[in-house]
């Protein structure tokens, strides 16, 4: 008689699936955000329509990369301010006379570039 061993047989199963996963789809163009807008009619000599200043108003001007300290006190002193060098039809919307004596312009007319004086006189840099 033959052993018991012999009768056994090793069986292996092998089991496989097959998983379809599906990308998702790629995300929407980001569109362009305001200051991207701005500085692209800006470059392109484009209007501003009416503007929130006037010669003389105490605005605040960013001056530097910090969004609360970042600002400087002045006046504007000039409305659609050019320099020789720029493109025809390319100005900015205000001139500014900082309360450092420094002499800027703001190349666009929103808040995050200049805004209307604060109470204590701004930030300051």
């Amino acid at each position: 008689m033959m052993g018991m061993s012999s009768f056994i047989t090793t069986l292996t199963i092998q089991v496989t699936t097959t998983t379809t996963i599906t990308p998702p789809p790629p995300p929407p163009p980001l569109l362009p955000t305001t200051t991207q807008v701005n500085l692209e009619a800006w470059s392109q000599g484009k209007e501003f329509g009416d503007l929130r200043f006037v010669v003389g108003s105490r605005v605040e001007c960013r001056i530097g990369e910090d969004p609360v300290t970042g600002w400087a006190a002045g006046a504007v002193v000039q409305l659609m301010y050019r320099e020789a060098n720029w493109p025809e039809g390319v100005c900015a919307p205000y001139q500014v006379q900082l309360d450092d004596e420094r002499l800027i312009f703001a190349p666009h007319d929103i808040d995050q570039v200049i805004r209307a004086e604060q109470g204590g006189g701004g930030g300051g840099e």
